[in-house]
């Protein structure tokens, strides 16, 4: 049995005998049915457009079928409906939509989803190489192991692998205790000399061999990390007396990768000769003045930051210093210069800046951090209350010179071998109490004195190291933006001002050293150091 059609073309759900208003049946003599069907053949197309886009049930209003049906004269307006089916709102809405331009719109959209996914999912992908958890995890953090105690330790240590004209690819010339206390938010940087001697079941070495003879090992105890950084872990706690929560071991590429990364980072260059610096070392692996940096600031590319954190003897350059305690004070203040560019870009909020790090440092860098809790690093970084303090073990605070069989030239406690408490005393002490003490005189008392200053430290004819350790104690609110040598010579310690406004610093600094002023070579230091407040020589005692 073959079914009535409606005038939009569709069949009808129920039978004709059971609907009402316009799908009912036609009734009347032949010749008036003939009249509406030719009536319903004379539609315009634009009335027919109306027709299929209008609900069934809008049908139903006999009065309004009337209506349309009796203007099917194209010359008569549909205006005499109830209902204007001819109002321009309706009918140029629809005609008015370029259908190309919506086509073109939505392709448009396709490459753009295309690429975000792709960054998405290669953020994603990048940070489970590095990170553990969920990769959402970057989305929300959560809290640090050893918060709860006030205390966060991470250890981290620089190898050489990727290095093809790097002997000990698996050494770790690089080592640093990232400590923040929660009640003070202060975070020191604490950076254990490479040439430290150490005797433990493995290996009778110094502590940049450690990581090598850990991997040997397999080294795995309960409580420690596993292999060469689990070796690390349980020396460094028993050197320094520190809980260490967390490591992070990075290759030589993921230094350089990572402040490309970030578009560079901005470091102040102080050397000690007025051309800047310049070590001829790298010139034959890097190319040409591979390092060669004037003085004041400069913003340093990854392969820049990379040779300035590795100088440390400049055969026929310049303005370089020449221990292993200024490199690794060098690479402390790399450190803090590209937590600060990270910071100041806000790479968390920026996902294709993220993406470019973590594709940039994806194979570079191993840690048991998870997403969360690299998330949570950024937040106390960023908080603007936090401080950063540098801390060295030298010859000139806690340590000696010594002489191995199986090492050569190494250092060991004042003590002797194996013995810390005086090196576990003097790291409480610069890492500051657990729990703000309100009885004692507080930092900030000190810091409200005088204002901030800054200072170069120099080498002026003391023993080895000791322009670091003047550095490393410093008074309150004065912080050291360079620590070098000078071929200058003075005995006792000498005070040059800079900065004519800063006398109570000044005062501090001459009562803390028993120092004098000296103006001999003010002029040139102003000249040499022009982004310092005070320069302090340190001659013989």
């Amino acid at each position: 049995m073959n079914r009535k059609k409606s005038l939009d073309g569709f069949i009808p759900r129920r039978t004709p005998q059971n609907q009402g208003g316009y799908n009912a049946p036609l009734t009347g003599a032949p010749s008036q049915l003939g009249a509406q069907h030719n009536t319903t053949k004379k539609l315009s197309r634009k009335q027919k457009k109306v027709l299929r886009h209008s609900s069934d049930t809008s049908w139903q209003n006999p009065a309004l079928k009337n209506s349309v049906l009796s203007s099917a004269n194209p010359s008569e307006p549909l205006s005499s409906s109830p209902l204007d089916l001819s109002d321009k709102n309706i009918i140029d809405k629809k005609q008015s939509k370029n259908p190309r331009l919506k086509k073109a719109l939505k392709l448009s959209l396709i490459p753009l989803l295309l690429i975000g996914s792709f960054y998405l999912w290669n953020l994603f992908s990048l940070s489970g190489k590095i990170f553990g958890g969920n990769p959402l995890g970057f989305l929300k953090s959560t809290a640090l192991k050893g918060e709860d105690k006030g205390r966060v330790n991470i250890l981290l240590a620089g190898t050489s692998e990727g290095d093809p004209n790097h002997p000990g690819e698996d050494l770790t010339d690089s080592i640093m205790i990232i400590s923040y206390t929660v009640a003070t938010k202060k975070t020191a940087l604490i950076s254990i000399p490479r040439d430290l001697y150490v005797k433990n079941k493995y290996a009778s070495t110094k502590i940049n061999a450690l990581y090598h003879y850990g991997e040997e090992a397999k080294f795995d105890e309960s409580g420690y990390f596993k292999g060469g950084m689990g070796a690390l872990q349980k020396e460094l706690e028993g050197v320094t007396g520190l809980d260490i929560n967390y490591y992070a071991k990075i290759n030589y590429n993921a230094f350089k990768e990572a402040v490309d990364a970030v578009g560079g980072i901005e470091i102040d260059i102080q050397g000690t000769d007025k051309r800047g610096i310049y070590d001829p070392n790298f010139d034959g692996e890097f190319g040409k003045d591979a390092l060669r940096l004037k003085n004041g600031k400069q913003t340093l590319n990854g392969t820049q930051a990379l040779l300035l954190s590795r100088a440390r003897n400049a055969n026929g350059g310049y303005g370089l210093a020449g221990s292993d305690y200024d490199r690794a004070a060098n690479q402390r203040k790399m450190l803090v210069a590209l937590k600060d560019k990270a910071l100041n870009i806000n790479i968390f909020a920026n996902p294709l800046k993220l993406n470019k790090l973590t594709d940039a440092i994806g194979d570079n860098i191993a840690t048991d951090m998870n997403t969360s809790e690299a998330r949570r690093i950024y937040e106390l970084a960023g908080d603007p209350e936090s401080k950063v303090e540098s801390v060295g073990l030298t010859s000139e605070n806690v340590l000696k010179n010594y002489t191995s069989r199986g090492t050569g030239a190494a250092l060991i406690p004042k003590e002797g071998i194996g013995e810390y408490d005086e090196v576990q005393k003097f790291i409480s002490e610069q890492v500051g109490p657990l729990q703000k003490d309100p009885g004692s005189s507080s930092s900030n008392q000190t810091a409200e004195e005088y204002p901030p200053a800054e200072v170069v430290v120099l080498n002026a004819g003391g023993a080895t190291g000791t322009a670091q350790a003047v550095a490393d104690k410093l008074p309150q609110n004065i912080k050291p933006i360079l620590v070098s040598d000078t071929s200058e010579k003075v005995s006792g310690t000498k005070v040059v001002v800079i900065s004519k406004d800063k006398d109570a610093a000044k005062n501090k600094l001459i009562k803390s050293y028993s120092a004098t002023l000296y103006d001999g070579s003010s002029k040139t230091y102003l000249k040499l150091y022009p982004n310092a407040d005070f320069v302090i020589l340190v001659g013989k005692s």
